[in-house]
């Protein structure tokens, strides 16, 4: 899965804060979109981030195209028909609907705007292939290279939130 670090906030007042959480956050991000003359659209509104799939189209891009040439492979598994049924039959409905929910997510932007720089928890918008934030949570910068290292040993969304299936919940790790 694709991560982005998106700083839009660039006020004075939260700056020094803002240096102790990328600091602490320790994580590798597929790209650092961290420049004011470029990214600074926090205006306070909820969605001013989406400004960023003007000026960096591609985020949530699909891989390619199966060897039939006739579906497009996304990087979430959404398009495999069986992996889709096994996660449509697990019993716990928690566990399931976090599993079906992960097969939409083809991006995770960690969001620096005001709000969580003032908080001093990131903000994670979990993209779909519309560009759609189709999950969010909140997370401690510190927690930030075990969830890296989470990502890439493919541990599960239901994992990770420890099978809290609320958007916005608090992610501890």
């Amino acid at each position: 899965m694709q991560t982005v670090w998106l700083r839009p906030c660039y006020d004075e007042d939260p700056n020094e804060k803002y240096k102790v959480m990328r600091a602490e956050a320790e994580v590798t991000c597929d790209r650092y979109l961290d420049d004011n003359t470029r990214y600074a659209f926090d205006d306070g509104s909820p969605d001013c981030w989406r400004q960023v799939l003007v000026r960096v189209p591609g985020i949530t891009d699909f891989m390619g195209i199966d060897s039939d040439r006739d579906a497009l492979q996304y990087r979430s598994g959404q398009n495999e028909d069986e992996l889709r049924a096994q996660r449509e039959e697990l019993e716990d409905e928690g566990y399931r609907t976090l599993a079906l929910k992960q097969l939409e997510f083809q991006a995770v932007i960690y969001l620096l705007n005001r709000e969580a720089i003032k908080t001093g928890l990131v903000k994670m918008l979990w993209l779909d292939e519309h560009d759609y934030s189709a999950w969010k949570n909140r997370v401690a910068p510190s927690c930030l290279g075990a969830l890296a290292g989470a990502f890439l040993s493919c541990i599960q969304l239901d994992e990770i939130t420890g099978g809290t299936s609320g958007r916005g919940s608090m992610i501890t790790r």
